[in-house]
This record gives C-alpha cells, sequence and structure tokens, in this order.
C-alpha cells in the first residue's frame, strides 16, 4: 500500500483515458454498448471518461465511479452520459466538499452516500469493507447498468 500510494500522485487522468479508450473502441467494433466502472483511481477515471471521452473520440453510454478521490478537481466538467457515483459518508480520503462540487455542477448525477462507511467500503481486502454498504452499491450499480445499456 506504501508503494502503491507513493506512486498515485505520478498518475495521470489524461493517459489512463487512453487505455479505457481503446478499450471503448474494441467493444464498439464488435458491437457492445460500453460502460465504465472503477473503484478508487478507477471510479476517478469512470467520471473523467463521462467528461473527456469525447476528446479521445469516444462516449460511453454510461460510468460508475466508487469512491472516486480527486473528482472535485474536475467536477465542473459536463458529462457526456448518464453517471452514477458512490461515496462512503466516512471517507477520509474525499471531501464532502468534492461531492458537493459534483452535486451542486450536475443535480442529474446519481450519487449515493454510505453512511458511517469509509473510503474502499466494497473492497473485501480491505478493513473499511461493509458489506451491507457493498452489497447495495452494487445492486444500484447493476440496475443502473442494465438501465443504460440495455
Amino acid at each position: 500500500m506504501k508503494k502503491a500510494f507513493g506512486l498515485y500522485p505520478k498518475l495521470d487522468p489524461n493517459v489512463s483515458l487512453l487505455d479505457i479508450a481503446a478499450a471503448f473502441h474494441h467493444a464498439r467494433q464488435a458491437g457492445k454498448a460500453t460502460g465504465v466502472l472503477g473503484f478508487c483511481y478507477g471510479g476517478l477515471i469512470a467520471w473523467v471518461s463521462a467528461v473527456r471521452g469525447e476528446n479521445v473520440r469516444m462516449q460511453p453510454d454510461c460510468c460508475v465511479g466508487y469512491y472516486p478521490g480527486g473528482v472535485g478537481k474536475f467536477a465542473a466538467e459536463e458529462p457526456a452520459c448518464p453517471v452514477m457515483l458512490h461515496f462512503g459518508g466516512a471517507d477520509d480520503h474525499i471531501g464532502k466538499d468534492q461531492i458537493d462540487a459534483v452535486r451542486t455542477a450536475h443535480p442529474e448525477v446519481e450519487i449515493h452516500i454510505y453512511d458511517g462507511v469509509g473510503h474502499a467500503f466494497a473492497n473485501p481486502d480491505r478493513p473499511s469493507y461493509n458489506d451491507a454498504a457493498a452489497k447495495l452499491a452494487d445492486q444500484r450499480s447493476l440496475e443502473f447498468l442494465k438501465r443504460n445499456l440495455a
């Protein structure tokens, strides 16, 4: 974890978006609907896919982000598809200001906050895992994906 957190600041969402675009174009060539779903940094990249995907010639049908750290930096940018975001109400990595920035700029974005749970609440390998919150978030995500990818 220490090594991973040391590398995190070196990640560039615009470069990571190129990997998502490659997968997107592969899926589209196969005639598939496309959704982007990610956790933590991947959750941020799901949001970036929604707001900057058109810069790399992609527009997913929908995006889902679980505890997308740093989303506040991109909150003012306009999503080009439906988006659902999940946050732990006791997340010590993502401030309420980031959630409020997205909510204020985009009231149409489905935002779910799970009271009393922390960051990575859906990761069974982390101490912050919360089974009830993870199951509810997964259920909501699956319904959202079915609605937007059907």
